[in-house]
């Protein structure tokens, strides 16, 4: 009977591996083979909350998690960063360790601070520099430079991001071949790398893009980072197959180029759904806003989080009804010239947990993301406001296996993916 080795790649989707064969060769064989689905993410399909959807198999309105940013309150603007404390729900390594079951779970998206458990675990993005609680046990080696997360992705040091990424996944692949030789119950391992190289990169791989820059070097080293990876990803399947796992390769969400930005707060201000007290161009402060007169208040990102400002839950809140509320949005965002696909976040979770947005946006099928910022109009922008950025997120990512002979103790694991991570027909 096999034990369950997860592979997880973020921000992998077809529109990549379309685009560059010959980086995947690998992953094609598996394409090829009729190993590798299309399989939708959550929404919204962001790192976080997605990875921490996929292992608890709890949507994100049941984990109370969003995106990047976590509510604290419902006053208007109290945001955090949120961590491994805002996942309540257990993760599978979890279940599997109250059955005494070992797992590594490494590099895995909101495991700051890192918890005990029966095994390993090795957190990842959003650690802060010199954190003393990354790794669980206290001895389990790493690096002395361990990379976490590429500093400022969203930079002209093109160089500096690929050597930051490059050095990353060198020091991952390290520590994976390490530890699949414990054969624990579970493996499960993602490489966050790719999603930061993308957003610094699709703007030298797609032509059709607003911000297309033609840069042969720029691409090729793009190329070169994912035929590396796919090099690994051979490795490890092969070697964990050997040490008696089923591998599995899987993505949080895809990825697609991004066009530009809509300024969201600007429609709501031109529709007066927000109200100011004086014009302003730039970040929007919540002394800014006249509440008395707000209805809608917005913050950005690859999907717009709107938030109704409520009678009664608002220090100033007005609005009464948010389903009219919700109806004059639909109405006003159908006029558009554009596609938007605005959701009410009650109808998509089963329940909306700590202080969920009252509606997310989707732009032009995710060609566009949101942003926070005031410009003065409602012109879409080519740029993103938030620095150089080529992509943003697809609701569809893959996942390549052949699924058999999977233990009744971790077969859990695939009715978690399918919970909500459905595969594409």
């Amino acid at each position: 009977m096999k034990n369950l080795a997860v592979f997880g790649i973020d921000c992998l989707g077809l529109d990549l591996i379309d685009r560059m064969p010959e980086s995947f060769e690998f992953i094609l064989s598996l394409k090829n083979e009729g190993k590798l689905k299309q399989i939708k993410s959550c929404d919204p399909p962001i790192t976080i909350p997605a990875w921490s959807v996929m292992t608890t198999g709890k949507d994100p309105g049941e984990l109370g998690i969003y995106g990047f940013s976590k509510k604290q309150s419902w006053d208007y603007f109290d945001y955090t960063i949120p961590s491994s404390k805002d996942v309540r729900s257990p993760r599978i390594w979890d279940k599997l360790n109250e059955n005494g079951l070992k797992s590594s779970a490494l590099f895995v998206p909101q495991t700051y601070p890192v918890k005990k458990i029966n095994g390993e675990m090795v957190s990842s993005i959003l650690t802060p520099t010199g954190a003393p609680q990354a790794v669980y046990p206290e001895d389990f080696k790493i690096d002395q430079d361990f990379v976490f997360d590429i500093d400022n992705y969203r930079c002209e040091d093109k160089a500096q991001i690929l050597e930051q990424a490059q050095l990353m996944l060198d020091q991952k692949n390290r520590i994976i071949l390490r530890e699949l030789q414990k054969k624990n119950d579970l493996f499960f391992s993602v490489i966050v790398g790719a999603d930061r190289l993308n957003h610094a990169f699709y703007q030298y791989i797609a032509p059709e893009q607003n911000n297309y820059i033609e840069h042969q070097s720029y691409k090729s080293l793009f190329q070169s980072y994912y035929k590396k990876l796919d090099n690994y990803l051979k490795r490890w399947f092969e070697l964990s197959e050997s040490l008696g796992y089923e591998p599995i390769m899987i993505s949080d969400h895809g990825v697609r180029p991004l066009k530009g930005v809509f300024p969201l707060n600007d429609w709501l201000i031109f529709k007066g759904y927000l109200v100011l007290k004086n014009k302003i161009q730039g970040e929007l402060l919540e002394k800014d806003i006249d509440w008395a007169k707000t209805k809608i208040y917005a913050k950005g990102g690859y999907c717009g989080r709107l938030f109704v400002n409520k009678k009664f839950r608002q220090s100033q809140g007005i609005v009464e009804d948010i389903s009219a509320l919700y109806k004059d949005l639909q109405r006003d965002f159908l006029r558009e010239e554009k596609p938007f696909e605005l959701h009410w976040t009650q109808d998509i979770y089963k329940r909306c947990a700590g202080y969920a947005p009252d509606f997310l946006l989707y732009v032009n099928h995710l060609d566009y993301r949101c942003s926070s910022k005031v410009f003065g109009d409602v012109s879409f922008r080519a740029d993103n406001d938030t620095g150089p950025d080529g992509a943003n997120h697809d609701r569809y990512g893959v996942i390549a296996t052949q699924l058999t002979d999977l233990p009744k103790n971790i077969q859990s694991f695939y009715d978690f993916i399918l919970n909500h991570y459905q595969l594409k027909s």
